[in-house]
This record gives C-alpha cells, structure tokens and sequence, in this order.
C-alpha cells in the first residue's frame, strides 16, 4: 500500500472483496503467499483470516523477491 495511504485498512478491504467474490462462487479454501519478511502483507491476511500454512525457502525467492522465502496461508469458508 502507498505510505500515503496506509493506517486506512485499504488492504484488507480489497481482500474481503475478494474472499466474498470467492464465495459467491462457491470456493471453500482460499490460499494465499507473501514473501518472508513482508510483515505488513502478512498481518493483513491474518487480520482477515488467513492462518498461516507454513514457510518455506527457495533460491528462486532469494533471486527474484530478494528474499529467502515465503509464508503460504490459507482461509476455509463453511
């Protein structure tokens, strides 16, 4: 999120806007990644429900995210 705009919970905004469209489309399970390190992505799926699957590590990440891994999260929807 732009500095300027952060503190106004744009992100989990447009991220309950997509979990809705998701079950509204009958989806159950939602999965979602982030970058370790990217602390502000993951407190957002947190604050909307995500809970966090696991983490794991790659060259590949360190190569083209400049980070040595990534945090995978899911949310299930009754």
């Amino acid at each position: 999120t732009d500095p300027a705009h952060r503190g106004q919970r744009l992100a989990q905004h447009i991220l309950q806007a997509v979990i809705d469209e998701g079950v509204a489309k009958g989806h159950k399970r939602m999965l979602i990644s982030c970058a370790v390190g990217n602390d502000a992505a993951l407190h957002s799926y947190k604050k909307v429900g995500f809970e966090l699957l696991g983490t794991g590590h790659s060259e590949e990440c360190l190569a083209g995210l400049g980070s040595s891994g990534y945090h995978v999260l899911q949310k299930s929807v009754m």
